[in-house]
């Protein structure tokens, strides 16, 4: 009997070692992974930001561009007006 109660410790303190190797091993595993997605996750941002910002910058200076375009219109119409009250033909 005593044998036998011995073995059913021992496979009980081996299986408490197992489990807690397993644990700690798992535990480590979903850190990893857990960083792996961070970094992903975070690459993913940072080209979405920059394609984003490029984006925006372009419509920015098309927006700039036509509203320079329509102000030098705008000029224009203003110089002949004045010079047409003038007299003075350009």
């Amino acid at each position: 009997m005593p044998g036998f109660i011995r073995a059913i410790v021992v496979a009980t303190l081996f299986q408490v070692v197992v489990m807690t190797g397993l644990i700690i091993f798992m535990s480590n595993h979903a850190d990893n992974v857990t960083q792996q997605y961070a970094r992903i996750t975070l690459e993913s941002a940072k080209s979405y930001t920059d394609a984003r910002i490029l984006e925006l910058s372009t419509k920015v200076a098309s927006d700039r561009a036509a509203d320079r375009a329509v102000f030098e219109l705008y000029l224009d119409r203003a110089i002949d007006q004045k010079l047409s009250r003038e007299g003075i033909r350009h």
